[in-house]
């Protein structure tokens, strides 16, 4: 079983809206993307490639058609597909893949109309806001990829299918989660929040005048209670955050920089004023706050101690 996304994307698909794109793939029960000039169903790559390459039309953008239309040559019956719609990106949506595959799909004028050639069968499960939405397949839409793999989060997809699914559909069996799975749950903004209340709780206070500025180095900029210093957190995920990288960055003896990746990648320096938070003290805060902690956050924890 494999998890993926697909950005549904009418393109070149005329007098088709957004919503007429999303209405055609629930109402066939389909998901896939466009490129419809590829005709092919061997299940062969090479093959599938050739003909990519030889298309006129897709000369100097065969790299994306062929990304695209492989990701969906390669599901299988079971797989997941996590997905929203390009000009509305608000709504999610989870599609189990069911037996017709890439190899077996019928090309109607109604696929080439809405521009989605390249399909497999689905059955749509609606979920919702970013909030209900693992961090990790949030981020992946920010590719520009039409389609493509997400690793480390078949579990949680599988969680997530089996409590928005109608009751009558198959559900997956699933192991004990532990709280690794959380880091791949929560999204980049609610990951932001955590780190700030925690550094709160250690008397640290933000000036909010400093969030969010887009020439900063930081996420902001915090003073401790008595106004001794200042203190810069960076929090990023899945990436590595090198002390060394942060050292040109204090500006005198008191002042602090907080790191923290939830890979727990910091380098192999270390500095007395450069301070890695790891993943179980940040767990120990959640355990022992739960209390201040924001919903988009308790939501993930309740889902995963269920």
């Amino acid at each position: 079983m494999a998890t993926w996304r697909v950005q549904l994307k009418p393109d070149s698909a005329k007098g088709i809206s957004y919503k007429d794109l999303l209405e055609f793939c629930k109402s066939n029960q389909i998901i896939g993307v466009g490129w419809y000039l590829v005709e092919g169903h061997t299940d062969d790559y090479a093959t599938l490639r050739n003909e990519v390459y030889a298309i006129e039309a897709y000369k100097g953008g065969e790299s994306s058609a062929l990304r695209a239309v492989n990701a969906i040559r390669e599901m299988k019956p079971g797989d997941l597909v996590w997905t929203r719609v390009g000009g509305d990106a608000s709504e999610y949506y989870l599609c189990r893949v069911g037996d017709l595959l890439w190899k077996d799909r019928v090309v109607t004028d109604e696929h080439r109309r809405h521009d989605i050639g390249n399909f497999v069968s689905a059955k749509w499960v609606k979920i919702g806001k970013e909030e209900r939405v693992p961090g990790k397949v949030v981020n992946s839409f920010c590719a520009s990829r039409s389609a493509q793999h997400v690793y480390e989060v078949d579990e949680i997809s599988k969680m997530i299918w089996n409590t928005f699914s109608e009751p009558q559909d198959e559900k997956y069996e699933l192991p004990a989660l532990d709280m690794s799975a959380f880091w791949n749950m929560i999204g980049s903004e609610e990951l932001e929040c955590l780190v700030f209340l925690y550094l709160q709780s250690k008397g640290y206070y933000i000036y909010s005048s400093t969030l969010k500025l887009s020439t900063a180095k930081f996420e902001a900029v915090l003073t401790y209670r008595d106004g001794s210093h200042l203190a810069y957190p960076q929090v990023k995920r899945n990436v590595a955050l090198h002390v060394e990288d942060y050292i040109s960055s204090l500006a005198n003896a008191e002042d602090k920089v907080f790191l923290f990746t939830t890979s727990e990648d910091y380098g192999q320096k270390t500095h007395s004023q450069i301070l890695c938070i790891s993943r179980e003290e940040l767990e120990s805060f959640m355990k022992n706050n739960s209390k201040i902690l924001p919903n988009t956050i308790t939501y993930w924890l309740e889902m995963l101690h269920d």
